[in-house]
Parts: structure tokens; C-alpha cells; sequence
């Protein structure tokens, strides 16, 4: 390679190849960005085009202008590319879905529509191993994906506006599945690059900004395109959001630059581009299964993102539900919803202003503790004015009780939104860089299963014991997560390079609590069968037994170098993947054709999948780590002395 006379500085051709691949050049402060003027000559330039002649200098100037170089500029890239996740989210649940009713479409075929589109979003996090395997070295490992989704957002949209959606709602669905699949993946590698990129003092404030963002997105996409295309074609609404979307891909993250990308594919140790990609995706995985459970805040974390985040009736249904009781118009509960939105952003913001004096864990403790004083006063206003039980709607409001309604949901709002920031900061204390796209992704993913979780038990009890019981076992309920929060600490560096001394121990009470999870499901499903309300309840709480179960199996098998314990581990894991479709296969046996008199065999079947699983996770977990696999193979008449 020809060198200059400059110490340490490559010609022209040279430096281009190291700024792309971030060489020396790319470094802050580096001797060679200082006397690169020494090397070349100095003649005068004709144009800004000839100034910027090779893609080496255009990399230098595109860096003047990357958000990621400054704390400011870190806070407002994070705040509008979640403007850019929560515009495809409103639009088509709030635009969309108001366009279907208007031509027509009922509410059955409006609901089986936003089920299709929650799809995406609800697995997002199987994308995360994808996002942090597999990465490209001209464009950035998180900004390749970011860019990518981003252009095919943009395709579904312009593809919709082509489209009569009412008149072919099958493959307008289709297409936002196809959408929304890329807007989740953009959520992923965008969570990944917050991890990786934002500093632990800045976590607070940008996680507070991130969640204003998304209500930002939703706001211009559901409301503010309907205003904007009042009674015209409504083909121009897809057109306004995919130039949202291009704007923000063109002013924010074209000019992103991530920090040190070449260590990081170094650091990681999986394969880069298509190359190898399912090696980059299955190392991916095991290494965020070990940094799940290589440390005791980590693991710790997993529970408390189960557990509830204080108080949540006043942020589910319970407020909608109490005003149509109360009388409210749709004009007060429009005003009600809006009223309540500002008071969670506001709160929102001003505790990502006080997580950097007060602390994330003291700020969570503080917020959970607040929320419950009005959850309990509203308790006490509704057992003052007997309103107990559910009952049918009022023709007119009760100005007592409907003032009471708003200001414990506007101080709910507000003291409750105070940790939002603070929670999500600690979700990302405790995940490791190297594969943050799929640890943030499981956290989120757990903490959405925990809201519905209680989300179920909640309409129940309300139905049984009243709403004053309801608010105060909320708060009762609430407060659980604070005591699992001392635990959540954040990794040690030896803990994120290897798992420590007690992870054979955790994944010993894993795969244990999973198997009897999955032993108790048969008796478990009878009760189920004969009381609607326990299937109601525990539906929820067993798909994730599943899941987690299959998922722990999958690992294993890639962990395993055996192939017959391979084997068994992957089939176990794979079938257990067949317990989702066990509510639609009635609905599947009579679209088939077959006889229906086979239905009670096939559940009869699919019953024993979770047997079978609870047994080779009861082996999986003893102390004695493989020696289990002896007496496991016998049972299916085969020989471990290999």
C-alpha cells in the first residue's frame, strides 16, 4: 500500500478504504484527521463538487452533521425516529380504520384488520437475533436496517395508495401486515442503536423522549392526516405518511454514523452481510441467552418486567369503562383521552428531567408509590357514592363522580408516566451492546405481556368483587415489582464477556419452573374447559410457558454438540410451537375437509406435547448437567454409549 510522507496518514485511495471500514481516519481527535491537509495539495477547487471528489471526503463531511456526535443531537435523533415507529401505528389504526367504516366495512372485519396488524408487533422480538447477527460494514450495522425498513415502509405505502382498501381489504391487509412487519423490525435495530449509542446518564431523559415521540407519531398519523386530507382522496393520507417517513430517513438517519462499528462486528463475533447469516443469527441468540441469564440483574430483570409497573387500571380500560357508565359523551371522552395523553407526555418529560438528580430505581419507587394516592382516592370517591359493580350507562353524567373521574385519571397520568423513562433506562443497564437489539426486545416484549396479564385479571375481578376491590388489589398488586427491583443490577464487564459461576443454577429453575408449567397444563385445561373465566386468566400466563419453553429448547439443542440430544431438544422445541394453534383447529379440520370425528384425537395429541416437554425439561434441569440424557434416550429404545 503506497503511503505519503506524512507519518501515520494513507494516500488518497487508502484513506477512502479506511474511512469506510472506520479506520484511523473515522477516530475523534485522531493525529491523522488533524494533518491531512499537510498531505495533499493545495490548489484551489472549482466546486463543492469536486470538493467533495471521492466518497472518503464525503464521509468526512457527512459527519459534521450525525446526531449521534452530540448529547443534543443523540435526544433529538432518538425523539423523531420514534415519531417515525408511531406514524405507521396511528395511521392505521386511527386513519384507516376510520376510512373503513366510512365505506362501509363493518366492525367485524374492522377488528379482524387490526388484529392482523398487531401480528408483527407482538413478535417483533424474533426479529432481534436477525438485527444483531446480521450487519453491513458500508452502511452501519443498526442504520442498515433502519435505512432498509425504512425504504420498504415507504413501498407498502405507495403500493396502498394504488389500492382501493375497502373494496380489496384482503390484500390491503396483507400489504399493512407486510408494513408493520418492517415498522416492528425498524422499532428493533432502533432500540439496538439507543443501547449502544446513548450514554447511562442520558438514558433517562432520551427514554422519555423516545415514548413522547411515539405518541408525536401516532398523533400525525391517526388525527393529523385525517385533518389534512379532509374530504378529499383519501390515497393522499399514504402519500403524506411515507413523506414523513423520507424525511426523517433523510434528515436524521442517512447522516447517522454509529459508534465504532468495525469493533463492534469484531466484538460480537458473527459473520457479516449474507455471508454465513444463519450462523450470525444463531450466534446472535445464544449469546443474548447467555447475557439473559449470565448475570443476577439480568435474570432478575426478566421478573420484574412481568411483574406490573405499579397501578394499571387507570391506564387500561377501567377509565373508558367508568366514564360510559358515568354518562360521558363521545366528545368528553375524546377530550378525557386527549386530556390524559398530555398529562402522560408531560410526565413523562419531567421525569426524564429528575432521573439524572433522584436516580432510576428511587424514581420507579417514587413513581409506583404516587400513582397509587390517586387510584385509591378514586377508590374511596366510588365507594362514597356507591357506584360498586358494573352498571349499564347513565343518560347523563354525575358532576361529582365524573369530576372525580378526571382528576385522578389526569394525576394518574402525570405520577404514573414518571418512570417511563426510568424503567426503560434500566431495561437497558442490564442489556449487553453486543446483541441489545434482542435483549430490549425481550424486555419490552415481557413487559407488554405483563399489561396483559393484568389487563385480564382485572375485567374479572371487576365483575366479581366491584370496582373499589379492583383499584385497591391494583395497588397491592402494583408495589409487587419493588421488591424484585434491588435485584436488578447492572452486569460487572466480566459478566457481559462470560456468564457468571450461578448460570447453570438459573437455567436449572428456568427449565424446572417451565416443565411443571407444562406438566400442570392438562389438568389445568379441564378447569379451563368448564369455566371460561380461567381460561380468560391463565391463556395468557401458559403461551408464554410455551414460548419460553420452546425458545429454551431451541438454545439448548444449538448449545448441545450431541446429535441425539440435539435432536430431541429441537423436535420438543419445535412441537411445543404447535400449542398456538391448538384454538384454531376446529375452525382448520372443518376448512380441510377431513372428518371432524378426528378432532378429539388430535387434541388429545397435541395435550401430550406438554407432558412430553415437561419431562425432558424436568431431565434438562438436574445438577448433574448431561448424564440425564442416559436414561432419556433409553425411553426411546435407543443407546447414549457412543
Amino acid at each position: 500500500m503506497p503511503v505519503s510522507k506524512c507519518k501515520g496518514v494513507y494516500t488518497s485511495k487508502a484513506m477512502q478504504n479506511d474511512v469506510r471500514q472506520g479506520g484511523p481516519l473515522t477516530g475523534r481527535g485522531s493525529a491523522a484527521a488533524t494533518n491531512m491537509s499537510d498531505c495533499y495539495p493545495r490548489r484551489p477547487l472549482s466546486s463543492p463538487t469536486r470538493e467533495l471528489r471521492n466518497s472518503g471526503d464525503m464521509e468526512i463531511a457527512m459527519d459534521r452533521f450525525n446526531l449521534l456526535a452530540s448529547r443534543r443531537g443523540r435526544l433529538s435523533a432518538f425523539f423523531f425516529l420514534y415519531v417515525c415507529e408511531g406514524l405507521p401505528l396511528g395511521f392505521a389504526t386511527v386513519a384507516v380504520t376510520s376510512e373503513l367504516r366510512r365505506e362501509g366495512v363493518g366492525p367485524a372485519a374492522i377488528g379482524a384488520f387490526i388484529a392482523a396488524l398487531l401480528v408483527p408487533w407482538s413478535l417483533k422480538w424474533l426479529g432481534g437475533p436477525i438485527v444483531d447477527g446480521v450487519r453491513s460494514r458500508r452502511f452501519g450495522h443498526r442504520r442498515a436496517w433502519i435505512l432498509g425498513c425504512q425504504l420498504a415502509m415507504v413501498a407498502t405505502l405507495a403500493a396502498l395508495s394504488r389500492i382501493s382498501v375497502s373494496a380489496q381489504i384482503g390484500m390491503a391487509t396483507a400489504i399493512f401486515v407486510v408494513h408493520n412487519l418492517f415498522a416492528a423490525l425498524q422499532d428493533v435495530a432502533i432500540d439496538g442503536l439507543a443501547v449502544s449509542s446513548i450514554p447511562d446518564e442520558e438514558r433517562g431523559l432520551a427514554n422519555a423522549l423516545m415514548y413522547v415521540g411515539m405518541l408525536c407519531g401516532q398523533a400525525l398519523g391517526g388525527p393529523a392526516v385525517l385533518f389534512l386530507v379532509g374530504q378529499g382522496a383519501f390515497s393522499r393520507g399514504y402519500l403524506l405518511v411515507a413523506s414523513a417517513v423520507l424525511l426523517i430517513m433523510a434528515l436524521v438517519v442517512l447522516p447517522l454514523r454509529e459508534p465504532d462499528p468495525a469493533a463492534a462486528v469484531r466484538d460480537v463475533g458473527v459473520a457479516e452481510g449474507q455471508r454465513d447469516a444463519w450462523a450470525s443469527v444463531r450466534n446472535a441468540a445464544l449469546l443474548t441467552y447467555q447475557a439473559l441469564t449470565g448475570s443476577r440483574g439480568a435474570f432478575a430483570c426478566l421478573l420484574f418486567c412481568l411483574l406490573p409497573a405499579g397501578a394499571l387500571s387507570l391506564n387500561l380500560s377501567l377509565k373508558s369503562v367508568l366514564a360510559v357508565e358515568l354518562g360521558f359523551t363521545p366528545q368528553q371522552l375524546a377530550q378525557l383521552g386527549f386530556a390524559g395523553t398530555l398529562s402522560a407526555a408531560c410526565g413523562a418529560l419531567a421525569g426524564g428531567l429528575l432521573v439524572q438528580r433522584v436516580g432510576t430505581k428511587q424514581l420507579i419507587a417514587l413513581s409506583t408509590l404516587a400513582a397509587s394516592i390517586p387510584t385509591l382516592w378514586l377508590m374511596w370517591q366510588l365507594q362514597a357514592h356507591g357506584h360498586i359493580m358494573p352498571s349499564p350507562a347513565r343518560q347523563s353524567a354525575s358532576s361529582d363522580l365524573g369530576q372525580a373521574l378526571w382528576v385522578a385519571l389526569i394525576a394518574y397520568q402525570f405520577l404514573a408516566s414518571l418512570m417511563i423513562g426510568a424503567r426503560f433506562a434500566t431495561f437497558m443497564d442490564v442489556t449487553n451492546p453486543r446483541v441489545g437489539a434482542t435483549q430490549f426486545a425481550t424486555y419490552a416484549a415481557l413487559n407488554n405481556v405483563g399489561l396483559a396479564m393484568s389487563a385480564s385479571w382485572q375485567g374479572k375481578l371487576a365483575e366479581i368483587w366491584g370496582y373499589p376491590t379492583l383499584l385497591a388489589a391494583d395497588v397491592a398488586v402494583g408495589v409487587l415489582g419493588l421488591f424484585v427491583l434491588p435485584f436488578v443490577l447492572r452486569p460487572s464487564p466480566d459478566q457481559i464477556a462470560r456468564s457468571d459461576a450461578k448460570e447453570p443454577m438459573r437455567t436449572r429453575m428456568l427449565a424446572v419452573g417451565l416443565a411443571l408449567a407444562c406438566l400442570c397444563w392438562v389438568p389445568v385445561h379441564q378447569l379451563m374447559d368448564l369455566e371460561p373465566a380461567i381460561r380468560s386468566l391463565l391463556s395468557t400466563p401458559f403461551t408464554l410457558a410455551f414460548t419460553a419453553a420452546s425458545v429454551l429448547l431451541l438454545i439448548r439443542s444449538a448449545q448441545d454438540d450431541k446429535p441425539p440430544r440435539q435432536h430431541i431438544f429441537r423436535v420438543t422445541g419445535l412441537l411445543l410451537l404447535l400449542m398456538h394453534a391448538r384454538p384454531y383447529l376446529a375452525a382448520s379440520i372443518s376448512i380441510s375437509g377431513f372428518d371432524p370425528r378426528y378432532a378429539p384425537w388430535t387434541h388429545r395429541i397435541l395435550d401430550a406435547i406438554p407432558i412430553i416437554a415437561g419431562v425432558v425439561l424436568l431431565a434438562a434441569g438436574r445438577a448433574n448437567g448431561y448424564a440425564w440424557s442416559r436414561g432419556l434416550l433409553r425411553l426411546f429404545g435407543r443407546s447414549a454409549a457412543r
